[in-house]
């Protein structure tokens, strides 16, 4: 079996030793999590993303996260970082437009961008290729977190965080 390494800070592999669990078992449990998470999302099409089949597909995908891919699907296609934003300011609801209010950027004052996106080499109707990093990037956020769910609160993080997107470009220059 392939070996690979996991850096720790200091306190906590004190803590991992001390308590002796399985290391190995619980890092790969937790990586196949990830790998099919970012698998799906590959994987998924503007077709794939009508809410019950992505509920299925995607199950640690909130419901609100769900209702904001679709909604992103019914303006972009192929669904793009903009579509994403206007996903999230539409579905109305969301704890990432909390998150925005917290930073004193209100949401009724962002407009989502319309810009198109490179979609890389990918046939048929697909996320952009930042749109599908920010999904991406969105599961990060959330393992990072600690969170066993994917939500509208990640993916407004990663959308800021992903370089190539217009959503990000706007949020970005609004503080976030």
């Amino acid at each position: 079996m392939p070996k690979i390494n996991v850096y720790l800070p200091d306190d906590l592999a004190d803590a991992v030793r001390e308590s002796g669990i399985p290391v190995s078992a619980i890092c790969q449990r937790a990586l196949e999590q990830a790998v099919q998470r970012v698998a799906a999302i590959r994987d998924a099409t503007v077709t794939d993303l009508d809410p019950a089949a992505l509920a299925e597909r995607l199950p640690s995908f909130t419901p609100r996260l769900v209702t904001v891919l679709s909604l992103a699907a019914q303006r972009d296609d192929p669904v793009t970082t903009g579509g994403l934003l206007h996903g999230i300011l539409a579905e109305g609801q969301n704890l990432a437009l909390q998150i925005l209010s917290a930073m004193d950027i209100p949401p009724t004052t962002i407009t989502a961008p319309t810009t198109g996106e490179p979609t890389g080499d990918a046939t048929g109707p697909r996320f952009s290729k930042p749109a599908a990093i920010a999904l991406e990037l969105a599961v990060g956020e959330a393992i990072g977190l600690g969170h066993n769910y994917v939500g509208c609160e990640h993916l407004i993080i990663a959308l800021a965080a992903e370089p190539e997107g217009a959503a990000g470009e706007v949020l970005r220059a609004r503080g976030a």
